[in-house]
C-alpha cells in the first residue's frame, strides 16, 4: 500500500522529493531498471493533471543512489521546476479577510518495474503556499 503523505510546495520555486521504497522485511527496493511517472491534479477525478511527470529524459523523475555507498540504485527522485509550481495558486480566489488562498489537491507517484508491474509509492494531498516576490 502506498505511502499516504501531504506534501507542501512552495509556489515558483523548485520543489525536490526523494522516496525509497522497503518490502515488508524493510529492506531497500532496488529500483534499476524502473520507470515512475507522476500527476498533480485539483480533484482525483480532474481531466487534465496541473503537473504531470515522467522518468523520460527531462521529464522531471530520475533514479539514483541515495548515497554513494548504496549497493545499487534505491532511490526515486522528484524536481517539480518554479514554472510548473508558480500555477498551482490562483491568486485571483481570496478567502473572507481578502487574503490570497493556498493552493490545494491531490497527487500520486507510481513506479513501474521491468516487468511492467505498477506499484503506487505514494500519494495524498499537496498544498501551495503563494509566493510574494516574481
Amino acid at each position: 500500500m502506498a505511502q499516504n503523505k501531504t506534501i507542501k510546495i512552495d509556489a515558483g520555486a523548485d520543489y525536490f522529493l526523494t522516496v525509497r521504497l522497503r518490502d515488508e522485511a524493510g529492506e531497500l527496493i532496488e529500483l534499476t531498471g524502473c520507470s515512475a511517472r507522476m500527476k498533480l491534479k485539483k480533484e482525483y477525478d480532474s481531466a487534465d493533471a496541473m503537473v504531470s511527470l515522467t522518468s523520460d529524459a527531462g521529464g522531471g523523475i530520475t533514479f539514483e543512489r541515495f548515497d554513494s555507498d548504496s549497493a545499487f540504485i534505491d532511490a526515486c527522485c522528484v524536481h517539480i521546476i518554479n514554472v510548473q509550481t508558480g500555477p498551482l495558486v490562483d491568486y485571483s480566489i481570496k478567502d473572507g479577510d481578502g487574503e490570497v488562498q493556498p493552493g490545494e489537491g491531490v497527487y500520486d507517484l507510481e513506479i513501474v518495474d521491468t516487468a511492467g508491474v505498477v506499484l503506487r509509492a505514494i500519494n495524498g494531498m499537496w498544498i501551495a503556499m503563494q509566493e510574494v516576490t516574481k
